[in-house]
């Protein structure tokens, strides 16, 4: 989603906030929507034929090849980016982490930050520095010394000031920036126990201080919750729909078993998911995957009445929000050699054509590269790279594409230009 994401002052102000996290009022749950018989996936259709060659979106004041919004064109320094390599990749999980940043007209990060961070103990490898994605020329992060987690907001500018928010006790796993840019939403888990979820603040991001609890700490998952293998911690995650009204929780225990609700920003009221996975939230539908003994299917949920449509197909891809519908943007391998990028309607099941990737190529999404950016409404940012080659590494002849999702139509932008730690899936 894009969201995740101001007045800075000259200097850090460190504001220290106590707050009562127990004595959260509990907010209206909405009884889960329990499991069913999934359908069958039934086979896609497309529509539109992409452009070819893929036109470059240079970084001058002058129009780019095409202007794919009514708000103008796109210029490379409005297209901001925030990079953090994984603490382990410095050496171990516990000391500090790197965060960079800059825009796609820079040459170089602008920003470049070594931040206090420390890992619980038994937190492993699922905690992972807590970083919003860019909103208005700025990126809120979080620092955590061990004794404490500290809100930062940081410009991204040559010398940009660096502004303490908002200091909790306990630790920040997760955080999220509102589309405007005026609040942030915080997971906290218990400092003395990683996996004790503590629930979700509202921090404000006026400069106040601001810390308010909003939704208390999500329940043990039920019998029929998604089960993941995987996860051998606790986990909480967090993502914000494109018109910041919904959050989207997924809480994981140790024992593997996880659930994910939508919460409804203005009122706090939460949707149990069940066994569904969370594609994304956007106007006003949650779009999600059931998997059933035999097949997985793609649903659309309308927020207001709950009521469920399914198109017997099974995609998956970021969600986002174009002419006030839901749409996923899709990688779809028809297996036999053709991959494109589809926007999926999760209704219809309809695709429509964005791009054809070239023969010998294929392409995943930016964010594989641990890479946030602050796109334009309506854009997805991929990567496409020659065929074998896995999405951890930078390579020199990987190409990154703008696509505006409306028009059909990728721009070849430059690559940010942030810098992996040495011999960090680094190629070319």
């Amino acid at each position: 989603m894009n969201s995740l994401r101001g007045v800075v002052r000259a200097v850090a102000v460190l504001v220290v906030v106590s707050i009562g996290l127990a004595g959260c009022a509990s907010p209206d749950r909405v009884p889960s929507l329990e499991p069913a018989e999934s359908p069958a996936p039934a086979p896609s259709s497309e529509a539109a034929e992409s452009p070819a060659p893929v036109p470059s979106l240079e970084p001058a004041a002058s129009p780019p090849p095409s202007e794919p919004t009514a708000a103008g064109p796109v210029g490379l320094a409005d297209i901001a980016w925030v990079y953090a390599p994984p603490p382990f990749a410095l050496g171990g999980p516990n000391g500090a982490f790197t965060i960079q940043a800059g825009s796609l007209a820079d040459a170089e990060p602008i920003v470049n930050l070594d931040v206090p961070w420390r890992a619980e103990l038994g937190a492993g490898l699922a905690r992972q520095p807590a970083i919003g994605a860019p909103q208005d020329g700025t990126v809120v992060y979080v620092a955590d010394d061990g004794a404490a987690s500290e809100v930062h907001r940081v410009q991204i500018a040559a010398d940009g000031a660096d502004e303490v928010l908002a200091t909790l006790d306990d630790v920040v796993w997760d955080i999220v920036v509102a589309p405007d840019g005026t609040v942030a939403y915080a997971a906290v888990v218990a400092r003395v126990d990683a996996a004790r979820d503590l629930g979700i603040v509202r921090i404000l991001l006026d400069g106040s201080g601001s810390v308010e609890p909003l939704v208390n700490p999500a329940r043990a998952a039920a019998a029929g919750a998604i089960r993941r293998v995987a996860t051998l911690a606790f986990q909480v995650d967090l993502a914000i729909s494109p018109d910041g009204e919904h959050l989207v929780r997924r809480t994981c225990q140790e024992a593997g078993t996880c659930l994910t609700e939508v919460i409804e920003l203005a009122t706090g009221r939460s949707i149990e998911l069940a066994d569904r996975e969370v594609l994304g939230v956007a106007a006003d539908v949650i779009v999600s995957r059931r998997c059933g003994a035999q097949a997985c299917a793609l649903e659309a949920i309308d927020i207001e009445t709950r009521a469920i449509a399914s198109a017997g197909i099974d995609v998956s891809g970021p969600v986002v929000e174009v002419g006030g519908q839901p749409v996923i943007v899709a990688v779809v391998n028809d297996g036999r050699g053709t991959i494109t990028v589809d926007a999926v309607d999760p209704v219809s099941g309809l695709h429509r054509v964005l791009h054809r990737v070239p023969a010998g190529s294929d392409v995943f999404y930016g964010y594989f590269l641990d890479v946030q950016m602050d796109l334009p409404d309506g854009f997805m940012h991929l990567v496409q790279v020659p065929i074998g080659d896995g999405g951890g590494a930078v390579r020199a002849d990987e190409q990154h594409l703008l696509i505006a999702i409306q028009e059909a139509r990728a721009f070849e932008i430059p690559r940010p230009a942030f810098r992996q730690p040495e011999g960090f899936g680094t190629e070319g």
